[in-house]
């Protein structure tokens, strides 16, 4: 009879205490979700690595010029694009990777990558993110799509890649005293899904995906006449080398406005 009673205890006491468990364990996995997304005012989607890359000019009669070091820690996006396009050293290409170049207000915009061709200068914007990527080329922000860790639907908003490389390739011109064409091309990583309308934006500006990359610039290359010799070639990247080397409190200051201007803007990323 005692046993009895005791077992009968014991089953009204697990009925009533596991629910109890399960609510307090659902209501902590359901805090720290939502800390997890609220955690970043602002963060730029690349997913960074380090990567040293060297790259040295290669004349067409097969002779090396000196090897310089264009980039001690490049992103991981502009790792990839560069490992796509290094080829094009052969045809005497030069690249430049974290360009950060003067704005007229007096602060900076950061180039991801760039190649300085016979055809002119191409100004790649790397995004190394993931989802279902939709946009137009004149709305303000696009929109990011994808599934977290926990199998829920996530939205995130970034400003418009096509005006962020636009301001790029302007404050490109504008430091060089030179007239050649500049071609802006948005690079997303593999992961994406990019609406129907995204990569079909014409003129010289396009945004692709990494696999159709090379296959991109090497349209560029065939239909485009050459605008630059080699002397050129030489004269620009040794121009824009020096601003690959800025120091850490330029680097920290660029960071600092960004994180102003889109904190101002009500959490880009949400």
């Amino acid at each position: 009879m005692e046993t009895a009673i005791i077992i009968f205890f014991i089953s009204v006491g697990l009925v009533v205490i596991v629910p109890i468990l399960l609510l307090i364990i659902q209501g902590i996995r359901n805090y720290f979700r939502k800390r997890k997304r609220q955690k970043s005012v602002y963060q730029k989607t690349d997913d960074k690595s380090e990567k040293s890359l060297r790259t040295e000019s290669i004349h067409q009669d097969g002779s090396r010029a000196d090897v310089r070091t264009v980039s001690e820690t490049a992103g991981y996006g502009e790792a990839q694009i560069y490992e796509c396009l290094k080829d094009y050293e052969k045809q005497g290409c030069r690249f430049l990777f974290n360009v950060y170049i003067p704005k007229n207000d007096g602060e900076t915009t950061e180039i991801d990558a760039l190649m300085i061709s016979p055809k002119g200068i191409f100004v790649f914007e790397s995004k190394n993110i993931s989802g279902y990527i939709t946009g137009g080329e004149n709305d303000q922000y696009w929109i990011q799509k994808k599934t977290d860790e926990y199998g829920d639907g996530v939205s995130n908003k970034f400003y418009n890649p096509i005006m962020q490389n636009n301001t790029h390739v302007r404050s490109l011109k504008e430091v060089l005293d030179y007239e050649c064409t500049v071609y802006s091309i948005v690079v997303f990583s593999d992961e994406c899904i990019l609406k129907d309308d995204i990569d079909s934006i014409s003129g010289d500006t396009q945004v692709v995906t990494l696999s159709s990359l090379k296959e991109t610039v090497e349209a560029f290359n065939k239909f485009m006449s050459s605008d630059m010799s080699d002397f050129d070639i030489e004269t620009v990247y040794n121009l824009l080398y020096p601003y690959t080397q800025v120091s850490e409190s330029v680097k920290n200051e660029h960071i600092k406005n960004i994180q102003n201007k889109y904190q101002s803007e009500n959490n880009i990323y949400q």
